[in-house]
């Protein structure tokens, strides 16, 4: 892979020569947001991508955004890289935003939180995602008993979700279409049927620290191996005895 400098360099010409015909003088003399939409800032935000092959700088998914830690000349012109780390859209999000929804504006505070968050996914991965499940009855219910700080990367919600969509995918069950994350914190949870019959079978809910699946009387479907299997091969997640 070559270079940032070399891999930006027809792009960053042309971009230079665009802006001294409109009467700027340098990259600063033009709107940000103008600039978010040029051909050269595409092939920067590519090449950050692709050299952390396509996976967040941060966690373990994958990289959709590219994060500025400083706006420097060199950084925007493409000709230096150290400024740039590419991040999933939930990492990012967690760096430009504080809790109450607003807007970081401080660089040093958004790099204080950027290695916080990595510091934070380095003992998600010593640590795993700890959870224990317990059976009462007809009820299949999951509880995460590890760090809360945790939940920022991993949630009870999307591991169920994608518990859902895999038993759609590779066995009979079926949902009530359209279905998304939302459906499982409501409350009358997402109803799993036969796909065949129509027979119910279960009613999921899900919050950000548990999943709870209640089964019919009749269910015969192996839902608590079905959800074992599927935490076997998450990673991280750890299923306490």
């Amino acid at each position: 892979m070559s270079p940032l400098e070399v891999h930006t360099s027809v792009h960053r010409e042309k971009f230079m020569r665009r802006i001294y015909r409109r009467g700027a003088e340098s990259v600063f003399d033009i709107p940000y947001e103008n600039y978010l939409r040029t051909e050269l800032w595409n092939a920067i935000r590519d090449w950050v991508i692709k050299s952390q092959s396509g996976k967040c700088a941060i966690c373990d998914h994958d990289a959709a955004e590219v994060h500025h830690h400083d706006y420097e000349e060199a950084t925007l012109l493409g000709l230096r890289s150290s400024g740039l780390v590419g991040l999933c859209a939930r990492c990012h999000n967690l760096i430009e935003f504080d809790d109450a929804r607003s807007k970081r504006v401080s660089l040093i505070e958004k790099r204080e939180v950027f290695e916080h968050l990595a510091s934070e996914f380095t003992c998600l991965r010593q640590e795993g995602f700890r959870v224990v499940i317990e059976i009462s009855k007809l009820t299949i219910n999951l509880e995460y008993i590890g760090n809360k700080t945790f939940l920022q990367f991993i949630s009870c919600s999307s591991l169920a979700y994608s518990f859902i969509i895999k038993l759609f995918l590779h066995s009979e069950m079926a949902f009530p279409l359209p279905f998304g994350r939302e459906k499982l914190k409501q409350k009358s949870g997402v109803v799993l049927t036969l796909r065949e019959s129509a027979k119910k079978m279960a009613t999921v809910k899900a919050a950000p620290a548990s999943i709870q699946i209640k089964l019919t009387k009749t269910c015969a479907y192996p839902f608590e191996a079905s959800l074992r299997d599927f935490l076997a091969q998450e990673p991280f997640v750890r299923v306490v005895p």
